[in-house]
């Protein structure tokens, strides 16, 4: 730590004026507990004269004493500003550039997003086709098949009718095997329906998610404020004063001179627009993220 020292050498007549004038206040009070006649007046009036200029002499001398700590102090502030002022300079550069750099790359990642939301989409909606299609098919199927099993149940109960046990059975078991076909047939279509759309889900799940990449050592802060939306401040508060009120925007006030009294609480409005963000809603008023630079381990 640099050891740099200034010091002041007060002399005894400077040390004996400040004590004299420190015990200024306790003489008063002594001398003039209370003021009862004219005599005690014009003595304190004078008394008062007296300490005022005590006051000021040894403030001119106080000021004369600690000068040239002042100006060296100064000069000293004056040489470390520019390596400050440059310093700041250079990082609010970086910030202008780093913030700039995160509004685009937060733009980018929005676009990607909405393209990606897109392919997304397109896969759902070829799974989804392609899976109706299959299933439409299985159901046609199942039509036909009910239609066979009909037919087949009418042979049967003919040969059953006519005595003929053994056409019966036989056309039984041709019923039973194509009703068997048919079932495996429509299970393989909803597999394959399913199928459909677990790869559509898989497609969709392997694509890489846009995101803003992250800069080591530097995030953004959102800084949400109160803007005026209007031309001037008083048409601001005239639309404050008519949502207050119902009043229609077509109502012109009778005393339009009397806004310039009334000012608008920005540190409120700051404080609601920091609530609200997006949601901020004052008439007259809007809310802007001035989002800023801030450096992270």
């Amino acid at each position: 730590m640099d050891n740099l020292t200034i010091s002041l050498h007060m002399t005894p007549d400077i040390q004996g004026e400040i004590q004299k004038n420190v015990g200024l206040l306790a003489f008063v009070r002594e001398a003039f507990p209370v003021i009862d006649s004219t005599e005690v007046a014009n003595y304190a009036s004078a008394q008062r004269k007296e300490c005022l200029a005590a006051a000021v002499t040894l403030t001119a001398r106080m000021e004369k004493y600690t000068a040239k700590a002042e100006e060296i102090i100064a000069q000293a502030k004056s040489d470390f500003k520019p390596g400050i002022d440059n310093a700041t300079a250079a990082a609010d550069y970086c910030g202008t550039l780093l913030l700039d750099w995160d509004t685009k790359e937060k733009i980018r990642v929005a676009a990607e997003r909405r393209a990606q939301e897109e392919t997304e989409r397109k896969i759902r909606a070829e799974a989804e086709a392609k899976a109706a299609q299959i299933r439409a098919r299985a159901e046609e199927q199942a039509r036909e098949a009910a239609r066979k099993a009909q037919e087949a149940a009418e042979v049967v109960r003919k040969a059953q009718a006519e005595g003929n046990a053994k056409e019966a059975a036989k056309a039984a078991a041709a019923a039973a095997k194509q009703a068997a076909e048919a079932e495996s047939r429509a299970e393989a279509d909803r597999i394959k329906a399913a199928q459909a759309e677990a790869e559509a889900a898989a497609r969709i799940a392997a694509m890489p998610v846009a995101a803003v990449e992250k800069v080591k050592g530097y995030s953004t802060t959102k800084n949400w404020k109160a803007e005026i939306a209007l031309p001037t401040p008083d048409e601001s508060v005239l639309a404050i004063i008519r949502g207050m009120f119902g009043i229609s925007a077509e109502t012109q006030p009778v005393r339009p001179e009397y806004l310039a009294y009334l000012c608008l609480d920005m540190s409120a409005l700051h404080a609601q627009a920091k609530t609200s963000e997006k949601l901020f809603n004052v008439p007259g008023m809007r809310s802007v993220n001035k989002a800023f630079a801030r450096s992270t381990k």
